[in-house]
């Protein structure tokens, strides 16, 4: 920083100032002027570090009573790393070295944060509002999260620069209902100003139109809400002398406004599933220790708890299948290897992102480094001897672990679609079985549901739900389409085995009749 004035210090100096009385006096003020200048500009970086203190101090004691399992408290954090972190770093001397390196999140995280907030009011069928005043969402011994107004007004804008109108509003709605306590101008402004194009966006005119003769009383020098008001009055077929019949005042609302249609039928089937946290089981159902799929069976004598969910396709649980132990090292192993999920694009057959699969994944052999105790050649043998399936004959054991509302949204382990072509191996043949064991659960959320079955398996840590994705006689089972449910809150940690045809030949046999279902194990 320059507190000095060169100019004058240049014209005091070119003068023999112990000769001259002038030029010292000239210099006595001047220092004067410095003192106070220098104690001004100390006192103003003293009053600004105090305000940084009660803002780091206040975030310290909100992160001891909330906690990160929470969906809202996970956006609060990557918000704080992009707007408040960020911006202090440029405030001290010494930098941040995790932002320095580039570590720490990005506006893409945020967006991703605020999008998976979208994604569990609209599958929970939550009310903004009460997200983000506080809902504990099954979170025990801490405060509900809460967010700010300018932190719920934030969510709001990132659906609007998304063109996500519909959740844009109903974020801005509940930025409009916080302030309304905090009654702040300037963030009233920022909010009808995004809210009134958002509801516009989504055909509600008349609303937008009264956002905007509110906006005029209070920013009348703004010529653009004059502009906006006489496009909405023509779009009204009103002229500028018609008076508002139904005015609502100041009580702006999203609850009229409709949500755009999923883009497939399967996903109001799944959001259903995923919202009746314990669907009712059908009285034909059991549960039975399994004792291995033949006589021989190590399993003969240490039986496996197993609950039959569906029948047809046959859907079971096991439990009780995977230590904690085994837990720790899989997720120890995987730990560094986790990388954002892909899907295989069926036109170009590349792998891609897709934001219908929110979870990162690894993939684990037999011969990782730093599993010295066999932990992966121990776990494969197990599955083999509860599925009866070889697993040399199929893909590498499969670690994920979901984020912020993370899920994965309708699908099948073995096809794109019904009737598309194998898209696998020619040789190893497609995946006849699918093994899915839970290593962690979530307070609330994360099952995984059934489409056409109707039913969701609860995601209960230490136990696996099975299924055979082909027929005896190998062709599909069409109606093993299934969906991993958003995360509400807690954590997800899951692993995938997927079984392949080959090598299998004689260890899930053909059956003598063509049309046998998916009924036994």
């Amino acid at each position: 920083m320059r507190f000095f004035n060169f100019l004058l210090l240049q014209k005091i100096f070119s003068q023999e100032i112990f000769s001259s009385k002038k030029a010292l006096e000239e210099l006595d003020k001047y220092e004067t002027d410095l003192i106070d200048s220098l104690l001004q500009q100390i006192r103003n970086k003293i009053k600004q570090f105090e305000t940084l203190e009660t803002k780091i101090e206040n975030v310290k004691i909100q992160k001891r009573k909330s906690s990160i399992d929470h969906p809202i408290e996970q956006f609060k954090i990557i918000n704080r790393f992009v707007t408040f972190w960020s911006i202090l770093e440029s405030e001290m001397e010494d930098s941040l070295s995790f932002l320095e390196s580039g570590s720490a999140p990005n506006r893409e995280d945020l967006v991703g944060a605020a999008e998976g907030l979208f994604r569990i009011q609209d599958v929970y069928s939550l009310d903004s509002s009460d997200l983000a005043t506080g809902m504990s969402l099954g979170i025990q011994n801490k405060e509900p999260s809460s967010l700010t107004v300018e932190e719920t007004l934030s969510i709001g804008k990132i659906g609007y620069w998304q063109s996500d109108h519909y959740h844009s509003s109903l974020w801005l709605v509940a930025a409009w209902k916080q302030n309304m306590i905090e009654n702040d101008s300037e963030l009233a402004v920022q909010i009808l100003d995004h809210l009134a194009i958002s509801v516009a966006e989504l055909g509600d005119v008349q609303q937008a139109l009264e956002i905007t003769a509110f906006l005029i009383q209070m920013r009348p020098e703004e010529a653009r809400y004059g502009r906006n008001y006489k496009y909405y009055l023509g779009e009204l077929g009103l002229d500028e002398d018609s008076t508002l019949l139904e005015s609502r005042g100041m009580n702006f609302s999203a609850e009229h406004l409709t949500r755009p249609e999923a883009h497939y039928e399967s996903m109001q089937e799944y959001e259903r599933l995923c919202r009746e946290f314990s669907p009712p089981h059908k009285s034909n159902l059991k549960c039975f220790y399994w004792t291995g799929p033949s006589p021989l069976s190590p399993l003969q004598w240490a039986p496996v708890k197993t609950e039959e969910l569906h029948g047809d396709p046959l859907v079971v649980q096991f439990y009780e299948v995977i230590s904690d132990e085994e837990e720790r090292a899989i997720q120890f192993l995987a730990g560094e290897h986790l990388n954002r999920a892909t899907i295989q694009d069926p036109a170009t057959g590349k792998l891609v992102n897709a934001d219908y699969r929110i979870q990162k994944t690894a993939w684990l052999t037999e011969f990782e480094k730093l599993d010295v105790n066999g932990t992966i050649a121990k776990y494969n043998e197990k599955l083999t001897k509860i599925t009866g399936l070889d697993a040399d004959y199929a893909e590498l054991v499969q670690v994920g672990n979901y984020g912020v509302a993370g899920q994965y949204e309708p699908h099948w382990d073995h096809q794109s679609y019904p009737g598309a072509e194998n898209r696998w191996d020619p040789i190893e043949g497609s995946r006849i079985a699918t093994w899915l064991a839970y290593m962690s659960e979530p307070n609330m959320g994360g099952g995984t549901v059934f489409i056409q079955a109707g039913i969701q398996a609860r995601p209960i840590r230490n136990s696996a739900v099975f299924w055979y994705n082909l027929l005896p006689s190998g062709e599909s089972d069409d109606n093993t389409q299934h969906a991993a449910c958003p995360v509400l809150s807690g954590t997800k940690w899951v692993s995938n085995k997927w079984f392949h045809e080959r090598g299998q030949e004689f260890r899930r046999k053909c059956a003598l009749d063509e049309h046998q279902r998916n009924t036994y194990l």
